[in-house]
């Protein structure tokens, strides 16, 4: 019986047999002696759905090796495929770094990935790598999510892909301004897009922020698409409407829930089936709940929330109820001092965000910049100091 077992073993090594069952496989050899490795992570569904093919998350890290980030619970939730570029890392030639996306998409291609549901992400330099490899397979490669970087003037060519991006406040490496500005070209051009300032430094996202940005963008892909043939987007509403929708709905996270149904409800084309208004309503019950909890805690971020242009468009559709009483909320939010004293720094602060844009040489940044440290002395203890740090960080980088 040993012997069996070793003999298999022994021929299906020498052949080049590649994994297929559940679970965490490392350091998997490319084809055609290539000299570069994956590792993949395949989830419990796929032993149990053999005709099914599954949506890919490619991930790559500054000094090679990534291994999956904590992310294999939710890849068998979603029914995920984790593959590493393990050799790809910074301070190689960018034709190295092709090489091997080249040989690990196309070594894997023996699983049974979903022909264009795939995305890829990275940290720092790894995001940039993860930008390129979008390019370079356009119809594979539905969505990035960057961390802490901006692509370097390396932008997404097809509007129809995704993209996300979170920065450090504290990153010294990658500025926050870099990635944010890149952000709003990407908004601007009309793409799916997320971003996110969070409180850190040079690093990966957060495990929960991590998932929230990827299920935002798959949540849309999903739909949206335009590689899907019919037969998978009526899976994806049969999915939606019987499993989905109540999953997001009790999730306790409504601002990760409100993330996921804001995905759905960038979809035309499911806005308008029998599904679009059951959406706005739980989108509508989400909001009603964490504006509830933030009036709580922080009632001027629950108040810039309703006002924000985006939101209070969606919370005109919300449902009657929530909408009212979200209106009752906003109420009680104009009279609350705390906001009222928000609100004027804010309001006071944007004559600044306007004079910055005629800002041309650093004499004119050096007058602007006493005014604005007036302005932080006035306002200590609001959100719009912070604010008016970061401008006075960019007026000293004007030359």
């Amino acid at each position: 019986m040993f012997l069996r077992i070793f003999l298999f073993l022994f021929v299906a090594t020498a052949y080049g047999k590649k994994p297929e069952t559940p679970g965490s496989h490392k350091n998997i050899k490319c084809d055609n002696g290539s000299k570069y490795t994956f590792n993949v992570f395949i989830p419990k569904a796929y032993s149990k759905n053999k005709d099914k093919h599954f949506p890919v998350l490619y991930i790559s890290s500054p000094g090679g090796k990534p291994n999956f980030m904590k992310l294999e619970k939710w890849a068998d939730e979603r029914g995920f495929l984790l593959i590493t570029v393990n050799e790809s890392k910074n301070k190689i030639p960018w034709e190295t770094i092709f090489k091997i996306q080249d040989d690990v998409m196309s070594s894997t291609e023996y699983l049974r990935k979903h022909h264009c549901l795939q995305f890829a992400t990275g940290f720092s330099g790894s995001a940039w790598a993860s930008v390129h490899f979008a390019n370079r397979y356009p119809e594979k490669i539905a969505g990035v999510f960057m961390n802490c970087h901006s692509g370097n003037g390396t932008v997404l060519k097809d509007k129809s892909c995704s993209v996300t991006l979170v920065a450090g406040e504290k990153d010294k490496i990658h500025a926050a301004s870099y990635v944010e500005r890149v952000y709003k070209d990407y908004k601007k051009r009309g793409f799916h897009t997320k971003y996110e300032n969070l409180p850190m430094g040079h690093s990966w996202a957060p495990l929960n922020k991590k998932i929230e940005y990827l299920d935002f963008m798959y949540s849309y892909q999903k739909f949206a698409n335009k590689n899907l043939t019919n037969q998978e987007l009526i899976s994806a509403y049969e999915q939606l409407e019987k499993v989905d929708i109540k999953r997001i709905s009790e999730d306790p996270n409504k601002k990760k829930a409100m993330g996921q149904l804001k995905s759905f409800l960038a979809v035309p084309k499911l806005m308008k089936s029998k599904l679009g208004l059951r959406i706005y309503q739980e989108w509508g019950k989400a909001a009603f709940h964490y504006i509830n909890d933030l009036k709580a805690t922080d009632p001027a971020a629950a108040y810039f929330f309703i006002m924000d242009p985006e939101n209070s468009a969606l919370i005109k559709k919300a449902p009657s109820q929530e909408k009212s009483t979200i209106a009752a909320h906003l109420r009680d939010l104009q009279r609350n001092k705390l906001v009222i004293a928000e609100v004027k720094a804010d309001k006071d602060f944007q004559y600044y965000v306007r004079t910055m844009k005629r800002i041309k040489d650093k004499k004119a940044a050096d007058r602007l910049i006493p005014k604005i440290e007036k302005f932080i002395d006035k306002y200590q203890g609001t959100k719009a100091v912070a604010k008016a740090k970061a401008a006075i960080a960019d007026l000293r980088k004007v030359k």
